[in-house]
């Protein structure tokens, strides 16, 4: 199943920018809102799934906007924080 037309999901991840976004505004956008990659490129926010099952720290419910590395974040980036860039 496509994971834009999964209601249960409510949050989803971009391994692309990794920021985190309602489920809803990729649906209405049919896009990352911040960086513009398809849903190929979209994670729901869910134990077991990236970066959630990397990382025990992440919160189940994350700052919208928020940055969240799969790896050590880059370039000064706050885990969590929205970037200014």
């Amino acid at each position: 199943m496509y994971l834009l037309d999964r209601d249960e999901v409510r949050h989803v991840w971009c391994s692309h920018c990794e920021r985190v976004a309602l489920q809803a505004t990729w649906r209405e956008l049919d896009e990352c809102p911040y960086c513009g990659v398809s849903p190929l490129d979209a994670q729901p926010w869910e134990p077991g799934e990236w970066p959630r099952d990397a990382h025990e720290d992440y919160t189940e419910e994350p700052v919208l906007g928020g940055y969240y590395p799969l790896c050590e974040p880059q370039g000064g980036q706050v885990v969590g924080a929205i970037p200014t860039k």
